[in-house]
């Protein structure tokens, strides 16, 4: 509440309209609910971050009509290897007697899976006796590509992912109900 009170909101020409907020979903959902509460500056956009971008909270009835979020994320992809890896997880949810997941709850899933499937192919193109050799392991990582459950998957010289996507997202009305929709992906390297 203190900060939110901290901000300046006498002359909105000199003052920012757009916020962006790093927080875990529950905080953020509070931070707006509170900010809503004090009619923080109505016409402020806020910015989700991936903690709380695409993630519906469960309570709407305090968001204005005509809310100003925006979410950015990296990609949620759902293409053929998305599809056939999360058949192969319900199936193995099923055997062991865990609930099923209707869809993987998080772009993070399809990321830890391809981070893990980047290693092992990384590995197993390396001798046997060089698999200790950092340096001989991550240049080959360098040379992967493969479509992978989070998206196409490559990386650059130094390491990071090639030609990472991120996902826009804006908090709209759809059936009744307010709920975050994919308006763009966009290519950062682009």
């Amino acid at each position: 509440h203190q900060v939110l009170e901290g901000v300046p909101a006498e002359d909105p020409r000199i003052n920012s309209r757009i916020v962006l907020l790093l927080a875990h979903e529950h905080h953020a959902y509070e931070i707006l609910k509170e900010a809503n509460a004090m009619n923080f500056q109505p016409d402020t956009i806020w910015v989700a971050s991936d903690g709380w971008a695409n993630r519906d909270p469960s309570d709407t009835a305090w968001i204005p009509p005509y809310p100003g979020y925006l979410g950015i994320a990296p990609f949620f992809n759902k293409n053929e290897q998305y599809d056939d890896f999360l058949s192969r997880l319900q199936t193995r949810q099923i055997a062991n007697g865990r609930e099923e997941w209707e869809s993987l709850p998080d772009h993070r899933v399809g990321t830890i899976v391809d981070s893990i499937l980047s290693l092992a192919k990384a590995l197993s193109a390396v001798n046997y006796t060089d698999r200790t050799e950092g340096d001989i392991v991550s240049s080959k990582l360098r040379t992967l590509e493969f479509s992978g459950v989070s998206g196409e998957v490559s990386f650059t010289e130094e390491g990071d992912r090639g030609d990472p996507l991120i996902s826009v997202y804006n908090f709209q009305e759809e059936g009744g109900e307010l709920k975050w929709k994919n308006v763009a992906t966009v290519d950062v390297n682009n």
